[in-house]
Formats: structure tokens, sequence, C-alpha cells
């Protein structure tokens, strides 16, 4: 009859849905299987990079500083600007003596400070005179200030060390005759200048420099504090001393006291305290680094001068001497300074990917088309976030620029799949 099935076709529909029952279950066991299996992972990829060793220290920047004493008592007008590059017989201050008017004196010192802009920017008074090859040095260590500025995120000195650049691409187009001269405005300030000083009734005596050098007025204190013939002998107990010092400048001058000093920039010297574990590896003339991330982000390049006997709270006194020019450093005592033993490069991975196995193997999990395989790294060194691997491309299963590291994720295993 029709519309009745017939048990042959009865059977063959239950054995169809029982079939259809297993595969389901298959299908299911298996993804329990592979979820089971698999992990959520975060990966990232690998670059280069840089670490450095190195401390952070606040310490004291030792020089050769020439001391000249005020020839009378009264008030001090600069001529030079601080940290100007000055030459031997130049006239590079005026003191007033006795009485003058202070809105008078603050006009003088602008006029200095302007007269002072346009001399340098001068192609007959500043150093880098007619030498296009030096002003092109010097902006290429500013362009190179931009670059680590930028990289650092320090936005405020990305504006300072342009202006800087502009100042010196300007240098260079009058070095090249390609500008005129700025004597005719530097004449007009002298005059003005001239003015004003024959409109003060003190008396004025000129300060003539002995020597070559940086000029500076900052008069801090501690010109004598510093043996720089006996480096050696700076303890932390003799820094320790230095923090305890208190000196104020003052606006009037006496006779016989320090009045202006001129540096030698040749050579110049940083003392810091720091652990006695950190400089175990460092003796005399070990290359080191300076930054002095206040002023600059460039990096120096120094050499350890001392290392001090270990006090009772195992610190020591590290001295480094250097010889390169930085402006503005020759203005400071006190300074916030990176010291740096070596910076190493190579790989940059994040330390929460390093895993170490068993046998002491240090390595890490890279995701390789959804399986996990290890690759063992040779670290170079490590901070609290980084490590730097050596890169070995001749090493079979290495660890290669833009795999893909796993940083995170429970129970990996080298061969295991992962999400």
């Amino acid at each position: 009859m029709e519309g009745k099935k017939t048990p042959r076709k009865r059977k063959k529909k239950g054995i169809a849905l029982f079939r259809l029952v297993i595969i389901a279950g298959l299908v299911y066991l298996t993804f329990r299987l592979v979820s089971g299996m698999s992990s959520p992972v975060k990966t990232e990829i690998v670059r280069y990079g840089a670490i450095e060793d190195s401390t952070s220290v606040n310490g004291y920047l030792i020089r050769n500083e020439y001391i000249i004493n005020a020839p009378v008592d009264g008030m001090l007008s600069c001529i030079a600007k601080e940290g100007d590059r000055i030459t031997k017989d130049n006239k590079i201050a005026t003191v007033f003596s006795g009485k003058i008017d202070e809105a008078t004196q603050s006009k003088i010192n602008r006029i200095n400070e302007r007269i002072s802009e346009v001399e340098r920017s001068s192609i007959h008074k500043d150093l880098f005179a007619g030498d296009v090859a030096q002003i092109d040095s010097a902006i290429s260590n500013q362009i190179d200030d931009v670059i680590l500025a930028t990289y650092n995120k320090h936005t405020d000195k990305v504006t300072k060390y342009k202006d800087d650049i502009n100042k010196l691409l300007e240098r260079k187009l009058l070095a090249q005759g390609q500008k005129p001269t700025f004597a005719n405005i530097g004449d007009m300030l002298k005059q003005e200048k001239a003015q004003l000083e024959a409109s003060v009734s003190a008396k004025k005596v000129d300060i003539i420099a002995p020597l070559s050098g940086v000029f500076s007025s900052n008069i801090d204190g501690f010109e004598g504090f510093f043996d720089i013939k006996n480096r050696e002998t700076i303890t932390p107990d003799v820094l320790a001393s230095a923090d305890k010092q208190k000196f104020e400048q003052n606006k009037l001058i006496k006779q016989g006291q320090p009045a202006i000093k001129i540096i030698d920039n040749y050579q110049w010297y940083f003392a810091a305290i720091v652990d006695q574990k950190w400089v175990q590896e460092l003796k005399p003339e070990t290359p080191i680094s300076l930054r002095f991330p206040d002023i600059t982000d460039r990096i120096l390049e120094a050499k350890v001068d001392s290392i001090s006997q270990p006090n009772s709270n195992g610190k020591v006194t590290i001295v480094a001497a250097c010889d390169q020019y930085v402006d503005e450093i020759y203005s400071l005592r006190k300074a916030n300074t990176d010291i740096i033993r070596r910076t190493y490069s190579g790989f940059k991975v994040p330390k929460a990917a390093v895993r170490i196995l068993a046998d002491g193997t240090s390595g890490v999990f890279v995701a390789n088309e959804s399986i996990a395989r290890f690759k063992p790294i040779e670290i170079l060194h490590s901070n609290d976030e980084f490590v730097i691997a050596k890169e070995d491309n001749q090493k079979k299963n290495a660890l290669l620029l833009y795999d893909e590291v796993i940083v995170n994720g429970k129970n990996i295993e080298d061969g295991k799949i992962i999400k």
C-alpha cells in the first residue's frame, strides 16, 4: 500500500541516522580534543633592538677652571655669553664700580648678549669661520640629537635642537659668503652700548681673557672644592660632603673674590657614587659612555679614570674622563647622568616569552603555522622587560628576524597546536 514504508526501507533509514549520529559525535570529540590541546596565545614579532647596561646617577662635573677675581668692588657686566668659547686677550667682562642704575645695567646686559649672538654668527668672529666641514659636523651631531630626542619622546628638546640647526645652517651660509654678515647690526649695538655706558658715572674696569677656553660667570663655590690633580682621592664621603655645600652668588662682586672663570674644554671629568658590584668588571682606561639627559640625548665616549675604595656600605666613587665638547655642560656642576658600561644589540625579545627547559636550555616558542615550535636562544643581556638574544642564522633551528614568539599561553609545548 502506498504511504506505508516497508521494513527494509525503515531499516535503511535507521542505519543512515545512526551513521549521522556517529559522524557528529566524532566531529564533536575532535573539536573538544583540539580545544583541549590548544590555548589562546599572544605573539610578538622578533625585531632588532638594543639594551644598555647602565646606571642612572647624580654626580659632579669636575674641570680645570681658571678663576678670575674681581679687580674692584661693583657690578659685573659680562660681554661673553655663558658657555662661549673665547680666545686669549679678548675683553670678556666689565666691572662697574660705584653707583649704577639697575635698569641701565639690565639694558647693557641685554645688549651684551645680543652682541655676543651677532659676533658668533659673524664669519669674522665665529670659531667655525670659513670651516664648512666643522659646521657640517656640528649639524650632523644636532641632527642625531633630534633623532634621539624624538625616539625618547623629549618633544621640548626637539624644538631647541631644530633652532640650533637653523643657527648652524645660517653660519654655514655666512662662511660660504652666500649671505651678508651682521657687521652693521653689531656696530649699531655697540654704539648703543657705548652710549649707555657713557651715561653711567661709575668707574669701569675691563676684564681681559688671560687664556682661551670656555667662559662662565657661574661661580658655584666648588671651584676649589675638588682637587683635579688627585681625582682618585674623591671618595663617597667627599661627594656626600659636597651635597651639603651651600653657596649663593651675589649680584655685586667684591674685590679679590671670584668673579668669572675660564674652563679648559679639552678634558673634563664626572664623579658619582655607585655600587661596588656594578664596577667589578671596570678598571682605569676601560671605555664607557655618558649621557646627560637633561641637556642632550647624545651618548658621549668616555673612559674610567679612577675607582675609589669601597666604604662600609659597599659604595665607591667612579670618576670618568671625557674630552668631547658639549654645549651647556660647562655651566653645570651637579648633573643627572647615565653611565653606560656597554650596549648590547641583537634580537629584542619580551622577557615574558623566554622559557627555560628542564635541562637549563633557554629559548622561546615560535608560532609556526598554528604549531608551537621551541627555538633555543643565547641571551646576551636583559632588563626587567626585554632580553637581547644573539643572532645566529647559521645555527640549526635558530631564532630568525620576524619570527612570531609566543609571549603568553598556558601549557605550551613543542609541536602543540595553538590558536
